[in-house]
């Protein structure tokens, strides 16, 4: 039995952002940051997302008080404010939050995922392979 999620006319947006110069503020040279997790949650409702190629996320909520959460990826960040409370009424049908987000080191950090499902002789096996920086800074000459 699949299990869907109800949509609702009322939204929570934002994007995760990294604050380049690090003063905790929203510039045009910030850039989004996507693959995130961000954790919407009540006493009666709690959904994680990851942020989209364009650092962006979106929630379909019904009318209620949340706290809109995310948390760094790794020890080489740290969130300016990684809380916000936020009440959808009839007043307030939707809201938009940024996070700011700072690079604690300048470096990158590659991580792998290797995976495959089950080999069977004889037949053509799939393997999967991913390379992803998940530091503050971009990874130069990696192939």
């Amino acid at each position: 039995m699949c299990i869907r999620d109800r949509s609702y006319p009322q939204h929570i947006t934002g994007s995760i952002i990294h604050d380049l110069n690090k003063d905790c503020a929203t510039d045009t040279a910030d850039a989004p940051l996507n693959y995130w997790q961000v954790k919407v949650e009540s006493d009666q409702y709690l959904r994680i997302k990851t942020t989209d190629s364009k650092g962006h996320f979106n929630f379909s909520v019904p009318k209620g008080t949340y706290t809109v959460s995310t948390q760094p990826i790794n020890a080489n960040w740290d969130v300016c404010e990684p809380a916000f409370d936020i009440t959808i009424d009839e007043n307030n049908t939707s809201a938009n939050r940024a996070f700011l987000v700072n690079g604690l080191r300048d470096c990158a950090d590659l991580t792998l995922d290797f995976s495959t499902p089950l080999l069977r002789r004889c037949f053509d096996n799939y393997y999967s392979v991913r390379v992803r920086n998940t530091g503050p800074e971009a990874s130069d000459g990696t192939v």
